[in-house]
Order: C-alpha cells, then structure tokens, then sequence
C-alpha cells in the first residue's frame, strides 16, 4: 500500500468510525462492493484541485445514515444521501491535510450525489487512488480523483 492509499484509509478508517459507528472488518481490502451502489463526491481546490467520492452498497445507505443520526429507524432517503454526502465532506477534510499538509489551504465544495452509471471523474481528472473498507455492514469504496498538479503533488504514480 503506497502512503497515499494508507493516508486515505486512515481518513476513511477513521470517518466511518467516528461518525457512522461503522467498524472495519479483518477482512483483505479490494473487496467489490455489491448491489447497487449510491455515491457522494466532494470537489476540492486550492494548490491543486480534485475530488473524494465515497460509494457504498444501497442496501447499506439507511445503516450508516440511522448511525450518524442516532436513530433506530432510518431516516427518509434525502436525509441518508445527505449522510453519505457528510461521510465524503469529512473524509477529504481528513485526507487533505494529511496529504499536503495542514499549512495549504483548501476549499471544499458542498457535497453532491453522483447519478448512477455515470463517470465520477471530472474533465481533467484521474483516480490517483481507491481503498475499500470492508465493514460489517457490507463495504465502502473511498476514492481520490486528481488533476495533474494533484497527481505531481500527491507523488500518485501512472
């Protein structure tokens, strides 16, 4: 695992821990995700500019969404694709820094989903890295997309 996939685990790792109650399981990461799937990007800019997208399982969305929200029921479907929207926000205000360095600044655009089928990358961009949670519930996908000065920055090879 190169020190951009593990800074992006940590970051995941550590998001789904503290905001969905969601543990990481002991299994082997690269686990596909199954089912449909439902996404969230975050856009990024500042010395350099890219984007977080978090998928997870549809089946899980009303899960992580209940967690965070301390309900026993979850919430309307709006609210669990804001939720995972949240999980993406913090994710990449985790990895940035850790990344980059807290010095560089950064401006987050607000959350959006991303319609099913379609490409997450944007004009520009690449996926410089992917991890998989693998979590009891079922698996997250956390992936950074980079522009080329991200890639140069970040030391993401191919």
């Amino acid at each position: 695992m190169s020190e951009l996939e593990r800074a992006l685990y940590r970051a995941a790792v550590l998001t789904f821990e503290e905001l969905a109650f969601a543990l990481p399981m002991p299994e082997p990461a690269g686990r596909p995700l199954e089912g449909p799937t439902v996404r969230a990007r975050v856009a990024f800019r500042g010395p350099f500019a890219g984007q977080v997208v978090v998928a997870v399982a549809d089946g899980m969305l009303p899960v992580l969404a209940a967690n965070m929200l301390g309900e026993e029921a979850p919430p309307p479907r709006p609210e669990q694709e804001d939720a995972l929207g949240e999980l993406a926000n913090v994710v990449c205000g985790n990895v940035l820094p850790a990344v980059a360095g807290r010095e560089r600044v950064f401006h987050l655009d607000a959350p959006a989903p991303l319609p099913p089928g379609s490409d997450p990358a944007r004009p520009g961009e690449r996926l410089l890295v992917s991890v998989v949670l693998p979590l009891d519930e079922g698996a997250a996908r956390v992936s950074l997309f980079g522009d080329a000065e991200c890639a140069a920055a970040l030391g993401a090879s191919g």
